[in-house]
């Protein structure tokens, strides 16, 4: 009974030292595996020739498709991979894992979104004392997804009657989840979300100069929103302005209008950092 133990010791002993080659004498790890038996068993091999191949080297790295596996990871496969986690239509899905680093496929969903609800602006918005720092509804919303967004906006407007030497007009565009027109110092307050711009709340500003008459600006709103669904938020403009007088009779057309084709506003899920 002992002579079989120590025999059984020793064969085990050795086999578990050597190299097992099938469909191949030669093998070139601990277990190599020649699936159409092709491989050269000396020499230069051509890389072409061992895309069936498995091989376990020593190192304890699995090479799918090569002879030589890169070091320093556990599985090294050269082709393409076929993963089916029960999805019933992959296409267009990323795999991406969870906490626990398991992996699934997930929808890559176009996050940019344009909004084309502009409206159809303030129609003419006189640059006098009575619209100073109020902001007025300009007809324009958007939609935006819970969470994290950043809202990309390209801004113009023109500029009529303006004779004034040395005048300037400011309009500051921000959104609001009321749409009725506020002053800007009496702010509602946001219940809904949040401006993550610097000092809590987000303008995107377009100036203009003379003898200039177009006004043109952009700029970023990042925003959390969090209503616990989609959130729609209004946009406003409010007016300022300098050197200029109420009898100069001096206005913006179609303020956060539509009908300007340079207008644009998009929306994109953003991660905080």
């Amino acid at each position: 009974m002992r002579v079989y133990l120590v025999t059984i010791i020793l064969l085990a002993s050795i086999n578990a030292s050597s190299q097992v080659g099938i469909n191949t004498v030669n093998p070139r790890g601990l277990l190599h595996i020649d699936a159409k038996a092709n491989t050269p068993d000396s020499g230069i091999v051509n890389p072409n020739l061992t895309t069936d191949d498995v091989l376990f080297s020593e190192s304890g790295v699995i090479g799918l498709g090569t002879l030589s596996p890169f070091e320093g990871v556990r599985v090294d496969i050269r082709g393409k991979v076929r993963i089916d986690d029960g999805t019933a239509n992959p296409l267009n899905h990323a795999f991406v894992s969870d906490s626990n680093g398991i992996g699934h496929w997930s929808l890559v969903a176009n996050k940019v979104k344009i909004a084309t609800t502009m409206g159809t602006g303030i129609a003419r918005l006189d640059v006098n004392t009575a619209n100073q720092n109020i902001y007025k509804p300009t007809g324009g919303y958007i939609d935006i997804p819970q969470g994290l967004v950043l809202i990309q906006a390209s801004l113009y407007n023109q500029i009529g009657d303006f004779e004034t030497p040395n005048g300037y007009i400011i309009l500051k565009y921000a959104w609001h989840e009321q749409p009725n027109e506020f002053s800007a110092f009496s702010i509602p307050p946001l219940t809904k979300f949040h401006y993550r711009n610097s000092g809590g709340w987000g303008v995107v500003t377009t100036v203009g100069a003379y003898p200039n008459f177009i006004m043109i600006g952009s700029g970023y709103w990042a925003i959390n929103n969090t209503s616990g669904g989609v959130l729609r938020l209004y946009l406003f403009a409010a007016l300022n302005s300098y050197n200029i007088t109420d009898t100069d009779g001096v206005w913006l057309n179609s303020v956060g209008a539509q009908a300007w084709p340079e207008n644009m506003i998009s929306t994109s899920s953003i991660e905080d950092i």
